[in-house]
């Protein structure tokens, strides 16, 4: 900025001040512009324009200084404010002043355009993706008399950085520089190179889900590439959670991963929003667990300091001859228990004829309750194998009400019978599967389902494994073994190879039985064996 732009912009600022002065002093104002002293002035160098400002205002008024809509200064009364041109630029200084949220009198403004700044330098080729290596990388500054200091680690160039001559590189590389002249730096240009692109990662993750989790999977196309992930929304960077396996999320979050992968450039960030949805197993206590609820009017979750978690299920507000009901199925043999209150009308004959709550079994009403209750407990053990429907209903008789005039539901546990697989064709213990599927929510069917999970070489990865002894998360086993009981009571084994002949007859197999999973010796096989290993034999 020569001299001439200084005066004028001096002569500019100065210009508003005297002209606004008085507007800002007359009549009813509350503020008064005392020693406006906005100017710009040299200091040290004549390149380094400093503006600076003193003003004083009326009691209770503030002024407000301001850079390009940026508050340098609000004070009440009077104050000063100093300010130094960071870098090249249009600058416009605002002044300011208010009573409360009122502005009094008009804004004093001031535009000027700072050039005393070295030129960031231009580095050539511009980075991205190039074609081969290697690549000969030319620095230049449009300040006469700059000098360039450059990096290509990517840390930032100070003076103490090497002065730049042309070189070349042969790896992903960022580069940065600055030019720097007597004493004031340019802003650091910045320039990086790679062979390729890294692909962007790919979020696999449901949009919503119920229950207790749901299971996060992140993958990049690219060979090699190391994911980086975030739950908070931030975008993440080297310093963010390293991708290793599947995970799982208990709450609602935004996911964002992104992929790097020697000589390649970072790909994007992929995002992907998850909203943990509440369910009425979250209330009772069970999230794993389906309920529904219906009738005239369903029941609500409301919050019950009283309540074993803190909050519970109450049924409907519903009128004479109508009733609320929440229901479920379980998959027996097996126990539930559950806790339950009411507040409503006392049968004193107890016929239940009046408002009641009742809980039935297959449609069969086990037990009933009324009255001012309190939290009581109900343990309910459930016979026989398959499907069976639990309900939960509050009635109201054709008049008069009492209390709250309604049940509550809280606390509910089911117990399955059940400790190994059902539908598998050897058991498979709900601990031992557990250990291999800590995920899998506590259901009949989700152990089902886990028992069954295919592996990526066709292999049944739990049961079939188990059966022969080997590792069910190991999916490079060279065989699928195939166990039936045959007519004669005796098992049979038989094997698909997943070797060729010529290696396939290196081996042998010994097959092993037991009765029980952890009792007696592993032996020969016979009718009574439910569990097999298999010992393999290499020459």
């Amino acid at each position: 900025m020569n001299a001439k732009t200084i005066s004028a912009l001096t002569a500019l600022i100065l210009a508003l001040s005297a002209a606004h002065a008085a507007t800002l002093c007359s009549g009813d104002s509350a503020a008064t512009a005392i020693d406006l002293a906005t100017g710009i002035r040299q200091a040290k160098r004549a390149e380094t324009i400093r503006y600076s400002a003193a003003w004083e205002t009326a009691a209770g008024a503030t002024a407000v200084v301001a850079v390009n809509g940026e508050t340098l200064s609000s004070a009440t009364g009077g104050g000063r404010v100093e300010w130094v041109a960071p870098s090249n630029g249009t600058y416009t200084l605002t002044h300011r002043v208010f009573a409360g949220s009122e502005q009094v009198g008009e804004t004093l403004e001031a535009s000027f355009v700072v050039d005393y700044f070295p030129a960031t330098p231009t580095i050539s080729p511009m980075g991205g993706v190039v074609a081969a290596w290697p690549v000969s990388v030319m620095i230049s500054c449009a300040t006469d008399g700059a000098t360039i200091h450059y990096t290509t680690d990517g840390t930032e160039p100070t003076e103490a950085s090497p002065v730049y001559r042309r070189f070349r590189i042969s790896e992903r590389t960022v580069v940065k520089a600055i030019a720097i002249k007597d004493g004031l730096h340019s802003e650091v240009a910045v320039a990086e190179y790679a062979i390729g692109l890294c692909a962007d990662p790919v979020i696999a993750a449901a949009s919503s889900f119920t229950g207790s989790e749901t299971k996060v999977e992140l993958s990049c196309a690219t060979d090699g590439a190391r994911i980086y992930y975030t739950l908070d929304g931030r975008d993440p960077n080297a310093s963010a959670t390293p991708y290793a396996a599947p995970f799982y999320v208990a709450d609602s979050c935004t996911v964002k991963a992104y992929a790097t992968c020697a000589d390649y450039l970072d790909s994007a960030v992929a995002t992907q929003s998850i909203e943990k949805v509440w369910g009425i197993g979250d209330t009772l206590g069970a999230p794993d667990h389906a309920f529904t609820t219906g009738g005239d009017l369903p029941f609500v979750r409301v919050t019950d300091a009283t309540a074993p978690l803190g909050e519970s299920m109450k049924s409907g507000a519903i009128t004479h001859k109508q009733t609320s009901t929440l229901s479920t199925t379980v998959m027996g043999p097996g126990t539930i228990s559950f806790q339950w209150k009411t507040s409503c009308e006392k049968d004193p004959d107890d016929w239940y004829a009046w408002d009641h709550a009742e809980f039935s079994l297959d449609g069969t009403v086990v037990v009933r309750l009324d009255g001012e209750s309190g939290w009581q407990t109900v343990s309910q053990a459930i016979a026989g194998e398959g499907t069976h429907t639990l309900e939960w209903r509050y009635v109201k008789d054709d008049v008069e009400s009492e209390g709250e005039d309604c049940c509550w539901v809280a606390d509910y546990q089911w117990t399955s019978a059940y400790t190994a697989t059902q539908t598998t064709p050897a058991p498979v213990p709900y601990v031992w599967l557990r250990g291999h599927f800590p995920h899998t929510p506590d259901e009949y069917d989700a152990y089902e389902s886990a028992a069954k999970e295919v592996a990526a070489n066709g292999q049944n990865t739990v049961w079939e494994c188990y059966v022969a002894g080997l590792n069910p998360t190991d999916e490079t086993v060279a065989f699928r073994t195939v166990i039936s009981i045959g007519a004669d009571g005796e098992p049979v084994i038989g094997w698909e190879p997943k070797l060729s002949a010529e290696e396939e007859a290196k081996r042998t197999y010994t097959i092993y039985g037991r009765e029980s999973l952890t009792d007696g010796d592993w032996g020969p096989t016979n009718a009574a064996s439910r569990f097999f290993r298999v010992k393999v034999s290499m020459p």
